[in-house]
């Protein structure tokens, strides 16, 4: 247990270090000059390969392409890239990185993504789950404390219908084809929601017969929709991010407050959002990612987003949330430091505001300090911070 706490304190730390975005209660971010490797408004990179969905990761982005392989760009520190291929090597020379998507060894092929910081995961039309990158606190799943550059088979015979979006979760967790959750990796926090602080080598099922339909983790907690279109999370409390309005740490799962029936979840880094039955937003945690004006130390239940807008779909960064409205057009709001708002300026928004460009959106994903989007026409668009390549362009300090 000793080494987990000194694993996340030294993880904590590197967040505000790399990527140019601020930890909770940080600074906010300021209008100016962009750096070089953030852009404030979507740009189509020119990539090698087309794209049907993509996932984004903190400094990582995979996805899924038209030749139905796996392909993964920027940062490679840990093998979160999924291959062992010769790549240049950012952030001074310090990090490996690839600007240009690399396809994931082995013969599998994936129809789902969940990524993390530093480790990524695909589920197989099967259900099968792989895990690859980093895994010395067990997030690979497979019964190791071991890192791996490729993919290797998550230590189970349960198959899975969906598998977690994370942002700075050091976990992943995945449903079961007959709805059960479970989760595997650091769970000091309790964030593996299965009653103890315990690492799980292996998946762990989470302490909860209700049916689930979607699941995400963020730092330190997790949160589900169940099948009966209620949100239970569990884990840290910090800000309110589990919705219920009671403080404290919750090792099992706890239904959040409001009495709301929700059709979509999205969970950030210390925060969570969700769409309810009739496409509105709601969000709770962390006070700058809520979507509306929240008392400094956090919305402790579930809170209106501004502007009663409805939504179809909704993604969530570390700290920032995109969605997308009935037309398709991608609104934002949250912390803007790095870019990843996407209205052409660096100040963070309070409220939803309009992505630049006037794209229509298949599909968005927010990753760390930036977001990416299939494009009605096919086309990828991505916007937000750069330095490790993983928005498909070479970062700026190689």
């Amino acid at each position: 247990m000793k080494w987990t706490l000194v694993l996340l304190v030294a993880s904590s730390l590197a967040l505000g270090g790399c990527g140019g975005t601020s930890g909770p209660g940080g600074p906010p971010g300021e209008a100016g000059r962009p750096p070089a490797d953030v852009r404030t408004t979507p740009f189509k990179p020119a990539l090698p390969v087309s794209f049907t969905s993509i996932e984004l990761g903190y400094h990582h982005t995979c996805g899924l392409a038209a030749d139905d392989r796996t392909y993964c760009m920027g940062d490679n520190e840990y093998g979160q890239l999924g291959t062992s291929a010769p790549m240049q090597r950012c952030k001074g020379g310090a990090y490996p990185c690839s600007p240009t998507p690399l396809g994931v060894e082995g013969t599998a092929r994936y129809n789902q993504m969940g990524l993390d910081l530093r480790h990524s995961c695909g589920l197989t039309a099967d259900g099968e789950a792989h895990c690859w990158g980093f895994g010395e606190g067990g997030q690979l799943g497979d019964g190791l404390r071991v890192s791996s550059p490729v993919p290797v088979r998550v230590a189970t015979a349960q198959r899975f219908r969906a598998i977690s979006h994370g942002n700075a979760a050091y976990n992943t967790c995945a449903i079961g084809l007959d709805g059960q959750g479970y989760c595997w990796g650091i769970g000091q926090d309790g964030q593996n929601g299965n009653g103890t602080q315990d690492v799980a080598l292996t998946p762990t099922p989470i302490a909860s017969n209700l049916p689930m339909q979607a699941i995400g983790v963020g730092q330190g907690f997790g949160c589900a929709l169940t099948e009966s279109a209620d949100i239970y999370c569990w884990g840290q409390n910090s800000y309110g991010k589990l919705g219920t309005g009671i403080s404290g740490t919750s090792l099992v799962p706890a239904l959040v407050a409001g009495g709301r029936r929700y059709s979509a979840l999205a969970v950030g880094g210390q925060h969570a959002c969700a769409l309810d039955t009739d496409g509105l937003a709601w969000c709770w945690g962390f006070a700058a990612s809520v979507g509306s004006s929240a008392p400094v130390q956090g919305a402790r239940v579930p809170q209106a987003v501004d502007g009663a807008r409805r939504y179809v779909s909704i993604t969530a960064g570390f700290q920032h949330t995109c969605a997308l409205d009935a037309d398709h057009a991608a609104w934002c709001w949250g912390n803007n430091l790095g870019g990843a708002i996407g209205d052409g300026t660096l100040i963070d928004r309070v409220s939803p505001v309009p992505v630049a460009g006037n794209l229509r959106y298949q599909q968005l994903s927010a990753g760390g300090v930036a977001t990416c989007g299939i494009a009605t026409d096919g086309a990828l668009a991505c916007w937000g911070s750069n330095p490790y390549g993983q928005m498909g362009f070479t970062p700026g300090d190689p």
